[in-house]
């Protein structure tokens, strides 16, 4: 038997087929998360453009943010994406630690990685990549808004 009922959202669904149950919560017309077993995951490929992506300003530089694209929301276990801006001469925060690896992919503007005890100039086209548990940060050293891609793999 198949039942389908709204739940207190207007864009979750509880979907019930014989003994299972699916939660379905609609992100909008084309994507879906899906529920199964107790853990959510993406109906199918999931893509993500500029106008969908979620968006976060950064609170102490007025030209940055951050544009959220890959990450849990869309099923992803494993891995993160997100595309970071920084205004001329500013940095995200002091320089940190974690336990995942990372990768920092410059698309425009020059930037300066500390990674540990080492120091990387990077422009246009270029990667650093921060091995887990490294210190390390980022920086804008240009007169021009520095952007870049993060990738973040648990």
């Amino acid at each position: 038997m198949l039942k389908l009922y709204m739940t207190t959202s207007d864009l979750s669904y509880n979907i019930f087929l014989g003994n299972l149950v699916y939660g379905l919560w609609l992100l909008d017309e084309e994507l879906f998360m899906i529920k199964r077993e107790g853990k959510w995951g993406c109906r199918d490929l999931a893509m993500v453009s500029w106008d969908t992506a979620r968006t976060i300003p950064r609170k102490k530089d007025p030209e940055g943010f951050v544009k959220l694209y890959i990450n849990e929301s869309l099923g992803a276990k494993k891995l993160r994406i997100h595309l970071s801006v920084l205004g001329p001469h500013k940095r995200p925060h002091s320089p940190h630690r974690h336990e995942e690896e990372e990768v920092f992919f410059i698309l425009e503007g020059e930037g300066r990685v500390v990674v540990d005890d080492k120091e990387f100039k990077l422009s246009a086209m270029s990667a650093v990549f921060i091995p887990p548990g490294s210190l390390h940060g980022i920086e804008n050293i240009g007169d021009k808004p520095l952007k870049y891609l993060v990738i973040i793999a648990k």
